[in-house]
């Protein structure tokens, strides 16, 4: 998988959800990744406080099949390894793509580029298209050793 830019991982956020009508498959689900699959990147626009970014994007499977990406970008708002981060995120799967959005503490020195954890701290689903147009609800992570478990619960208005 080729690494996302910071253009193109810009412009995946950006592009924030649309209304519009439900469709069956917008119901609680679980996605899964291993970490061989994961790019992650850290900018150091803010030199080492507030500003610097961190940017990643893993692949997902549903039920062991592909089902899409994930792609994150999260802003450094203060200094020191426990400074909250903002992160917005986007899952663009094959049948649409979901948006959400969460603030969390560094767990690691802001250069590292492994996952950032949203244990305990849910990110909120802020929309999403296609099949998750409307959506709403709330996706919690579970980190092991070599996967991520993205644990969905959501529905579509």
């Amino acid at each position: 998988m080729a690494r996302p830019t910071l253009l193109h991982s810009f412009a995946v956020l950006a592009g924030l959800a649309t209304a519009g009508p439900a469709f069956a498959e917008c119901a609680p689900f679980t996605l899964t990744s291993d970490s061989t699959t994961r790019t992650v990147d850290h900018f150091d626009a803010g030199h080492g406080g507030p500003g610097d970014l961190r940017i990643g994007s893993r692949l997902v499977k549903l039920d062991g099949q592909p089902k899409g990406e994930t792609h994150w970008v999260g802003v450094l708002l203060g200094s020191g390894e426990d400074a909250p981060v903002l992160f917005n995120r986007v899952w663009r799967l094959d049948d649409g793509e979901i948006h959400a959005s969460h603030v969390t503490n560094v767990v690691s020195p802001p250069a590292d580029t492994s996952e950032p954890s949203i244990a305990g701290s849910d990110a909120v689903i802020i929309g999403g298209t296609g099949s998750y147009a409307g959506a709403n609800g709330t996706v919690s992570v579970d980190l092991e050793s070599t996967s991520v478990t993205y644990i969905f619960e959501i529905e579509c208005e």
